[in-house]
């Protein structure tokens, strides 16, 4: 039985849940706008946003601009649009003030993983900004090693380069057969971690990528972290 040196986690999907906050933010986005005098029903103005994040990412800046371009002229008769966005970019980030918050076997198990004797990090596709801010916001980056943070934009390799796997285990001085690597995405975080020697941890559950399929068969599928501890205590 293979003895395990360090553990990787994604963030997204895995460590809380981005589908629910994202939707929940988007909403009090629209709130605040429709707030603002913004004459236009809740789900059409909802669907209207999905549709511009779709076309032009998560990670551009100017979605609620966009959205405003999107929207009949009669709806906008009544507000000043600068301060609309604001209100807009107000609503979605006091979102975070409330309900980003880990998911309760995270907040329950990861510190029991981290007092295993195991190195901790992360591999997370994304801004590194936008991606540290999570992990600050919910209190998880006391859990892992400040060496062992790697995000896409920062590390320059995608997630859906197996590199970004070997890179993670070099700067942890473990092999690849001595690490796990935790995530929901079948693709990246099972396909690309699988191809890179890493043993494979699906987390099952509600996400975007619920219902996708991986090349490889995870080596194991967990839908908490009380599993994922006892994954990782037998493997000591």
């Amino acid at each position: 039985m293979s003895v395990y040196e360090a553990v990787f986690f994604d963030i997204d999907d895995t460590l809380y849940s981005t589908t629910e906050f994202t939707k929940k933010a988007r909403y009090n986005a629209i709130d605040e706008m429709i707030r603002m005098g913004l004459a236009i029903d809740r789900k059409e103005c909802f669907d209207v946003l999905n549709e511009i994040i779709n076309e032009f990412s998560s990670d551009d800046d100017r979605h609620l601009n966009k959205l405003l371009h999107r929207i009949p002229d009669e709806a906008k008769q009544n507000i000043n649009e600068l301060i609309t966005v604001a209100a807009g970019v107000s609503g979605y980030h006091n979102t975070k003030f409330v309900d980003l918050k880990p998911f309760p076997d995270v907040e329950t198990y990861l510190p029991e993983i981290a007092a295993l004797p195991l190195k901790l990090g992360v591999i997370s596709s994304g801004i590194g900004i936008k991606q540290a801010e999570k992990l600050v916001r919910l209190d998880l980056h006391r859990f892992f090693d400040n060496n062992l943070i790697f995000i896409s934009d920062e590390t320059g390799i995608g997630k859906n380069n197996p590199a970004i796997f070997k890179t993670a285990c070099r700067k942890a001085a473990v092999d690849s057969s001595q690490a796990v690597h935790v995530g929901d995405n079948p693709a990246t975080d099972i396909d690309k971690a699988h191809e890179a020697g890493l043993t494979t941890v699906l987390r099952e559950g509600s996400g975007k990528h619920a219902h996708d399929a991986s090349r490889f068969e995870p080596d194991f599928r967990i839908k908490s972290f009380e599993e994922l501890y006892g994954i990782l205590k037998n493997h000591q």
